[in-house]
């Protein structure tokens, strides 16, 4: 099993943030924009290439807010970079859902709103939240 990285953006509107809707294993999820780094390319590259896929809108990508690694008892192993993101221009309103991240319904894939919302307000700086599943895959 090799390891993946990906790559995920946290795009402020007000005090929220942009997700959209996946639908995986049969499971409908929320998840951060973002993907997996593609074979020589630069992380900040797939970040801003995923985001005009997902979002169809150029962006900036910022500081690195948090890693985190999902490793799990289903044969894989990641390792998420989370960015802070801009975009420039208009975003299609049926892209995307904007949901408050302090809210303790809202779950999102990957699960790093906790560290999302700590990493607001502070001085920028990369996190190390380790492995944020179990191994039977619940949101620790």
């Amino acid at each position: 099993m090799l390891a993946r990285v990906k790559v995920h953006g946290v795009i402020w509107v007000g005090d929220r943030i942009i997700v959209s809707r996946y639908q995986g294993h049969g499971v409908e999820r929320l998840i951060l924009p973002g993907g997996r780094v593609r074979e020589r390319e630069a992380i900040t590259d797939a970040l801003r290439r995923e985001i005009k896929e997902e979002l169809g809108v150029e962006s900036e990508v910022g500081e690195l807010l948090a890693v985190a690694e999902v490793k799990s008892a289903v044969n894989y192993h990641d390792v998420e970079l989370i960015f802070a993101a801009t975009v420039t221009g208009e975003i299609d309103p049926e892209l995307i859902e904007l949901v408050d991240p302090a809210a303790p319904e809202v779950a999102v894939v990957p699960p790093v709103l906790d560290a999302i919302v700590a990493t607001r307000n502070a001085e920028p700086h990369g996190v190390w939240l380790g492995n944020v599943y179990d191994n039977k895959l619940r949101i620790r």
